[in-house]
């Protein structure tokens, strides 16, 4: 299995509402886009490390971006009472940020080198630091989507998400950002790894074959020695 695919079964397992994928290469940065980001709609531009201007440039963004190969993106659907349920709105936009972090929770230690970006705002703190002191949790920072100058339903169309779902609904979206490879999932170092450290045994890992790429889910499934090559096991000793 894909890296990518197991990150989006485990995704929709987490309760995500749809997800799809988009060729890093095919996704459009627009500074229309981050226009109406400055307008401040939202009111959050310029006060949070999520948003502009302390994402930086549409530029950096989509260069920061073009460092992977898939995009993920990933929606969450939420119903309201009626189209001016604010209430409704603002517990699913709470409740998808949830999620976004759920995901990091699970699945950061499979993709290795990632970038989240989730719905408008952060949220994580009470006060953002911004623009005082740095940012008091840098690695959990999810980035707002729009404010990387992305057009989010042009989006929702490349990846076959929908972007509507219907009356008295919202929908939220986000996306991890990835190198697509061969999952750790199910690899040989998972599977054998554990049982015999379990048993007491320092355990080796030759990185060959297809599987050459897996990471260990937890600690008990890391290698006391991770090798290239043979040549490299007896250097060991």
């Amino acid at each position: 299995m894909h890296l990518s695919d197991g990150i989006r079964r485990m995704a929709l397992d987490l309760g995500f509402w749809e997800a799809g994928f988009i060729a890093t290469e095919q996704i459009h940065f627009s500074e229309e886009i981050r226009q109406i980001c400055e307008g401040n709609v939202c009111r959050h531009y310029a006060k949070t490390w999520a948003c502009p201007p302390a994402v930086g440039t549409v530029e950096a963004c989509a260069a920061r971006c073009r460092r992977f190969d898939t995009m993920l993106l990933l929606s969450g659907k939420y119903d309201l009472e009626d189209s001016f349920d604010d209430e409704g709105m603002i517990a699913g936009m709470r409740d998808f940020k949830r999620l976004m972090e759920r995901l990091d929770d699970a699945a950061r230690a499979r993709l290795g080198e990632c970038l989240f970006l989730s719905n408008e705002g952060c949220g994580r703190c009470a006060a953002c630091t911004y623009p005082d002191a740095p940012c008091r949790f840098p690695q959990r920072l999810h980035h707002a989507i729009e404010g990387y100058g992305l057009n989010v339903s042009e989006l929702a169309r490349q990846a076959g998400v929908r972007y509507v779902n219907g009356p008295n609904t919202v929908t939220y979206f986000g996306a991890v950002l990835m190198n697509e490879r061969e999952d750790g999932s199910g690899a040989e170092q998972p599977g054998f790894v554990a049982p015999v450290k379990a048993l007491g045994m320092q355990t080796v890992w030759i990185r060959q074959g297809p599987r050459r790429n897996c990471l260990p889910h937890t600690d008990g499934e890391r290698a006391a020695w991770t090798v290239e090559t043979l040549d490299g096991l007896l250097e060991r000793f």
